[in-house]
């Protein structure tokens, strides 16, 4: 047993001369001496050890171990020799405070004892223990004794004489580890420092002082500007124990023997420590940082790779990139210790992978991949937003207005932006969302209805909405054929087509109002075709009355052409359809055709035109000479007249009026310039001609079969 020889050495040590501890170096020692009694008549023994030897001097501290608590007194082998003076008894008196103050505690009053038999001492507590031997007499019940003192730690190995630090080594493969000068590189994906040590045959050794166990610290700060950030302070390792590293950095890992007595026997300063140091670092692809990452075909990708750390790992390193079977190339290739950048290109659609591979030291290589989704884009259907209805054959045209079957056209008002939304097929499917820039280039670089969009889509199939023109369209009335391009792009640098399409666009002065508010698209080529260009309510409505003028169309006021009484009430219908069709062949009108094509073309655009019957009060009324459409300047006599009507001014189609003083034939068309009076007056002379009635065209017929008459 360790303590039994360290009796042996205070045997040796013991006496009248000084002791040097190893965890003390100037001892406190006290002399052993008789405190005597009365007139000193007894004559008490000694304290001995337990070979007899007489203790005389005694350095502090005495040290016994913590699990010896609760032992007695004999397995110290201390003995009190009785003296000559066989009627003196002595007792053992036991101060287990380490208080000078604290109450004694008799181990009796009187035990008999004969050599070498030792006192029945029983220490339970840790600390400073005065152990005093008394030998009782006659002297007024005085005593003499010899004190010593015992110390008790508390843990499980005490100090002794030449007790000293010796720590091991770090070893790596057997070899020395403590003096490394160089990063030891690591890459880490949920790695474990003992599962770093051990692979790497580092060890470390205890050394050959068992008293002294070490612990484990992991230092994160390399440099003083680098943020610390532990995952622990200070961790005793054992062959089991571990220390998670995961986190990209740099570390020295510090192994430090500490003194486990209690209290040391060395001042923490004093702890020898050894470090070897570990760079802990991680190969990842930082851009595109979703996986899978779409990107459209031919458009370009950049890849951005790292290391970390960022401090040079030394040495020499080279990077790689492939993106798997993927059918591109890459450009723009630049790299350093730490970064890496790649410019790719795809032109064939699929799943591909970036793989970007870092090669320390020219065999060690370390990689990271992404997903990689190529895709294309198809246009199969068209709508447009805020544009006007319109109806073709008596049916409403509704979106969209394109697909692969059909191409219907569409109505705006001038000087408004396009609007629409677009339905693309997606090719593979998306299984994530992708970023993609929409445009629709116009083939008119003159007008530039060029319309842009960007916006997440993904699936099989999106509709992109809100695809929006840069201009608006030109503010006059016109009509155009809209023909785009179709692009798409993951980038905004490199374009695929999606498609073509091509719609009839009618831009009209405003909101169309009755009688034709849903416009026929045959109505609205005539209008947009005989107003081009206007951009006020007066140029559209003259516009059309002198357009339909020259037409080509004859007028004939002595029979029904296109406008028949309606028997059921009192508005007439009027067979428009019919008139469209003949209109160039040319159709023979009267002057309510001639009006009511003014009233519906006019309305068409967003005019609030009307018709106005004249009348007089007898049965006929005589004009003036009038040149009628495709006539001669002639008079002649009306039961009545119908003409166009906006903002209370005539616009007559079917004639001119002779507006000389000498009979010269000068003519003017009243084209919604002339208010009613100056239009009467330079019609006839019958004064009792006025204004029966006006409204508006109310029954359109589709047929363009004509009823008998």
């Amino acid at each position: 047993m360790r303590f039994r020889s360290f009796i042996k050495g205070l045997v040796f040590l013991f006496g009248f001369i000084g002791i040097a501890w190893g965890c003390d170096p100037e001892p406190d020692c006290q002399v052993l001496d008789w405190i005597a009694c009365g007139s000193g008549t007894m004559q008490p023994g000694n304290i001995t050890d337990g070979y007899g030897t007489p203790i005389t001097t005694l350095c502090k501290p005495w040290q016994g171990p913590i699990t010896d608590l609760g032992r007695q007194f004999d397995d110290w082998r201390i003995g009190a020799t009785a003296g000559y003076d066989t009627y003196t008894r002595w007792s053992c008196h036991l101060d287990s405070s380490c208080s000078t103050t604290s109450t004694g505690v008799y181990c009796g009053d009187s035990v008999g004892v004969t050599f070498p038999y030792p006192s029945n001492v029983t220490i339970n507590n840790p600390g400073d223990s005065i152990v005093t031997a008394r030998w009782k007499g006659t002297c007024n019940d005085d005593v003499a004794y010899k004190t010593l003192t015992l110390t008790m730690w508390t843990t499980e190995y005490p100090c002794y004489a030449g007790d000293s630090i010796m720590p091991g080594n770090i070893t790596k493969n057997g070899s020395n580890f403590d003096n490394q000068t160089t990063w030891e590189v690591i890459r880490t994906s949920n790695m474990y420092l003992y599962d770093y040590m051990t692979s790497r045959n580092i060890s470390v050794s205890v050394g050959s002082d068992t008293d002294w166990r070490f612990t484990i610290t992991r230092n994160d700060n390399c440099t003083a500007s680098t943020t610390t950030t532990k995952i622990a302070d200070t961790v005793t390792i054992s062959t089991s124990g571990t220390i998670n590293l995961t986190t990209p950095g740099l570390y020295t890992i510090t192994f430090t023997w500490v003194d486990q007595h209690s209290p040391p026997c060395v001042a923490d300063s004093v702890h020898p420590s050894k470090s070897f140091y570990v760079c802990v670092f991680k190969v990842e692809i930082t851009k595109p940082t979703d996986s899978p990452h779409p990107i459209a075909l031919n458009c370009q990708d950049t890849c951005i790779a790292t290391v970390t750390p960022t401090q040079a790992l030394g040495g020499s390193y080279t990077w790689s990139i492939d993106s798997g079977a993927g059918d591109g190339y890459f450009s723009y290739i630049n790299n350093s210790t730490t970064l890496f950048t790649a410019t790719e290109v795809e032109y064939d659609i699929g799943t591909v992978f970036y793989k970007v591979t870092y090669t320390k030291g020219g065999a060690t290589a370390y990689s990271d991949e992404k997903e990689m989704i190529v895709f294309m884009m198809n246009l199969i259907a068209l709508s447009f937003t805020d544009d006007h209805d319109i109806q073709s054959n008596s049916t409403t045209i509704v979106d969209p207005v394109w697909t692969s079957t059909k191409n219907d056209p569409v109505c705006y008002t001038k000087n408004s932006n396009i609007i629409m939304t677009g339905k693309f097929v997606i090719t593979p499917a998306l299984p994530v969302s992708a970023n993609i820039y929409i445009q629709a280039l116009d083939d008119d670089e003159n007008e530039n209805l060029n319309a842009y969009q960007n916006i997440s889509i993904s699936g099989i199939t999106t509709d992109i909405s809100g695809i929006l023109s840069e201009n608006t369209l030109y503010d006059k009335v016109h009509v155009r054929v809209l023909t785009y391009e179709w692009q798409y792009s993951t980038d905004y640098a490199y374009w695929n087509t999606a498609g073509y399409t091509g719609n009839k666009i009618y831009v009209v002065l405003s909101v169309p109002k009755a009688p034709m508010a849903t416009p026929w698209t045959e109505v609205l080529e005539e209008a947009c075709y005989r107003a081009e260009g206007a951009n006020t309510e007066f140029s559209v409505a003259s516009s059309i009355t002198q357009s339909i003028y020259n037409s080509g169309a004859i007028y004939d006021g002595n029979d029904w052409h296109y406008t028949y009484p309606n028997p059921s009430n009192s508005y007439d219908n009027f067979y428009l359809k019919a008139l469209l069709n003949q209109l160039y062949s040319p159709a023979t009108m009267d002057c309510r055709d001639f009006a009511n094509l003014t009233h519906v073309a006019t309305n068409s655009l967003g005019l609030s035109a009307q018709y106005n019957v004249i009348k007089g009060n007898g049965d006929t009324f005589h004009t003036r000479d009038i040149l009628a459409a495709q006539g001669s300047w002639e008079p002649t006599d009306w039961h009545f007249h119908q003409v166009g009507w906006w903002n209370s001014k005539v616009c007559d189609a079917s004639l001119q009026l002779d507006i000389s003083t000498t009979g010269s034939h000068i003519g003017k068309q009243s084209q919604g310039d002339m208010s009613f009076s100056e239009y009467i007056t330079k019609l006839t002379v019958d004064t009792t001609v006025h204004s029966l009635t006006t409204g508006i065209a109310n029954s359109f017929y589709f047929p363009a079969d004509l009823p008998s008459h």
